[in-house]
């Protein structure tokens, strides 16, 4: 809600510590002309748009990769997952180019913006992490990735996942949506993931 200026669109995330949903009526004194709700919101004034969906998050990935024209679809996108041996530093690159990043994986309008920028500067190929967060919370949706990396599992995100098990499942969520995997079988959860993968 900060970040909103007259004429945007105002996404409502329910969040882990706060609901998005509380700040409506921020976002539409500063000029909001569309809303993107989970429930049924009440007081709307005339002439504002509201849409509700299931799934915010989902929804805002879609929104984001078809509002930058798809970037990725013109780049061959490869994804490493894993708990170990992946990031030295969280920041992203465009050549020799250090853009500072707050997450391994940024929000699904963040990352959108940033494939835009890097279709600009006539980027091929883009090497990124895919956390097992960005991929539960529908960060990378909408991205279509030509390889999948997997390094390893081990125990890690427990405070989020709740479960070895949960955890595994939202790893191999990137190798459900790869045209091609990489996977080191001498890991343990290694068998799991060439199970889940649905290309080659």
């Amino acid at each position: 809600s900060r970040k909103i200026q007259a004429g945007d669109l105002f996404v409502c995330i329910t969040g882990f510590q706060t609901d998005g949903h509380r700040f409506i009526s921020m976002a539409l004194e500063k000029g909001a002309v569309a809303l993107l709700v989970e429930r049924k919101v009440v007081h709307v004034p005339s002439g504002i748009t509201v849409i509700q969906t299931k799934d915010n998050r989902r929804a805002l990935a879609m929104a984001a990769a078809n509002f930058y024209d798809h970037p990725t679809a013109q780049m061959r996108m490869i994804g490493v997952t894993g708990t170990n041996g992946k990031t030295t530093t969280i920041e992203n690159r465009i050549g020799d180019k250090a853009i500072p990043a707050e997450r391994t994986t940024p929000e699904s309008l963040e990352l959108q913006a940033l494939m835009a920028r890097m279709r600009q500067e006539n980027v091929t190929d883009v090497v990124m992490e895919v956390s097992s967060h960005s991929l539960d919370l529908h960060r990378v949706d909408g991205i279509a990735y030509d390889v999948a990396v997997f390094t390893n599992l081990t125990q890690d995100h427990l405070d989020y996942h709740k479960t070895m098990e949960q955890y595994q499942k939202a790893k191999s969520l990137l190798f459900a949506r790869s045209k091609k995997s990489v996977i080191n079988l001498d890991d343990a959860a290694g068998p799991y993931m060439m199970e889940c993968a649905a290309g080659e």
